[in-house]
């Protein structure tokens, strides 16, 4: 509907948004979302198998849609983000953190051969009461991502004998060692660090979902 405005029709639309970013104050509207749990597997009966979507206004996703430009283009312009994160980046692609994430094994192979990682939940039409979000981000909407790998920038600055590659929440440590004793050891050691800063800053790591690789 909103595409069909001409010039005129948008100016209000145009002129709020500016307003927002010029004072810093969102509408109340705006903050506003209901969540639509989506069943990703396992027992219906377990909240955690589902996956909490938001659904939010159409000026809101507007309006979230220019921040995000904005702030992407700073982001890139001034080389904030680290190398090793390749969620929701432009350019950037899974398979692009993939051929890094594999380049880096297979280079330590090739060198070890040679010297011998406010919200309403509705289901089926039934809308509960509000609820307010006092941290993280809503799942669903325009901002989330980009915003949440803004948020663990700071992962990638930890001080690991590893090396990190991330797409968005998805994180991969590898480390190397010279024994698969040292391996355990440096890996333990930086799982511990970055269970620690996960801890500090109100996140936590999904055990269900970690597994090891042996190369």
């Amino acid at each position: 509907m909103v595409k069909m405005f001409d010039d005129e029709a948008l100016k209000p639309l145009v002129n709020i948004i500016n307003d927002i970013i010029y004072n810093g104050l969102i509408p109340n509207s705006f903050k506003l979302s209901i969540i639509t749990p989506i069943h990703k597997k396992g027992s219906k009966t377990n909240v955690e198998n589902y996956r909490p979507i938001s659904l939010l206004t159409t000026f809101s996703k507007i309006f979230e849609r220019v921040i995000k430009l904005r702030l992407a283009n700073y982001l890139e312009e001034n080389m904030l983000l680290p190398p090793t994160q390749f969620g929701f980046r432009k350019g950037f692609s899974t398979e692009h953190g993939i051929t890094s994430l594999t380049q880096t094994i297979l280079d330590y192979i090739d060198t070890k051969k040679k010297n011998d990682w406010n919200i309403h939940v509705s289901e089926q039409s039934i809308l509960s009461e509000s609820k307010t979000m006092i941290c993280g981000v809503p799942q669903g909407t325009v901002l989330s991502p980009l915003l949440y790998i803004i948020y663990v920038l700071e992962l990638s600055n930890l001080k690991l004998d590893g090396s990190i590659y991330s797409y968005a929440d998805d994180t991969a440590l590898v480390v190397t060692g010279e024994t698969w004793q040292s391996v355990a050891k440096i890996a333990e050691n930086s799982l511990s660090k970055i269970i620690e800063w996960f801890s500090n800053n109100n996140l936590s790591l999904n055990y269900n979902k970690t597994v090891y690789f042996t190369f």
